[in-house]
């Protein structure tokens, strides 16, 4: 049998293991480290976990500090984009948020329908219907009735789009801690990276903290 280190592991033509064969294995061993323990870092870490890596989540402050670019109660989902590869990618992350709420055990993202007036509202319109999704057109007074919030002239046209809604943001990374940990995610929070470094070939890089 040969050692765990693959520079250790002759091959049948008498060689040893290639660098990038060697690089490879120390990253399997190595715990991954993603940064920052925001939307995009804890769920990177979450997934990581769930394909079976170790990883350390570092956080300089807290999960979802005030600070943070994902902190806040809330934030905007949408599918009406301008572009119609943006509305399919919305669509995709659309059905991942519900797997989210499906391993979480709570509401994350809240449909309430999205309004669209302006002149971007055409160009959502037309990007909408490339991607093959479903819109209407509302009259202000309509728009109105059902959003009482929102004051439109009566003959102004407004673009709907029933799957907009509102993310959950604080409840959601909190989500995404709580189920990273349970992968065994080590999170690390009051822990500031200083520099990150490349340290070799086939190596991704090093963190200072």
């Amino acid at each position: 049998m040969c050692s765990s280190d693959l520079r250790a592991c002759p091959l049948p033509w008498g060689s040893t293991a290639h660098p990038a064969a060697v690089a490879r294995a120390k990253r399997l061993r190595s715990p991954e480290t993603s940064i920052g323990g925001g939307a995009a870092g804890a769920s990177a870490a979450r997934s990581l976990a769930a394909r079976g890596r170790s990883v350390i989540l570092l956080e300089r402050a807290s999960i979802g500090h005030a600070g943070a670019s994902s902190g806040g109660p809330t934030r905007i989902f949408r599918l009406a984009y301008d572009r119609p590869d943006y509305v399919r990618m919305a669509r995709a992350a659309l059905a991942r948020w519900r797997s989210l709420e499906e391993e979480a055990g709570e509401p994350l993202l809240i449909t309430t329908g999205g309004v669209d007036v302006g002149s971007g509202a055409a160009k959502a319109a037309d990007a909408l219907g490339a991607a093959g999704e479903t819109y209407s057109w509302m009259r202000g007074d309509e728009v109105t009735a059902r959003w009482p919030g929102l004051r439109l002239r009566a003959d102004e046209r407004a673009l709907v789009q029933e799957d907009a809604g509102i993310c959950m943001a604080a409840r959601t990374l909190a989500a995404l801690a709580r189920l990273a940990r349970e992968r065994g995610v080590d999170i690390r929070e009051g822990t500031q990276v200083r520099s990150v470094r490349a340290v070799g070939y086939g190596e991704i890089g090093r963190a200072h903290v």
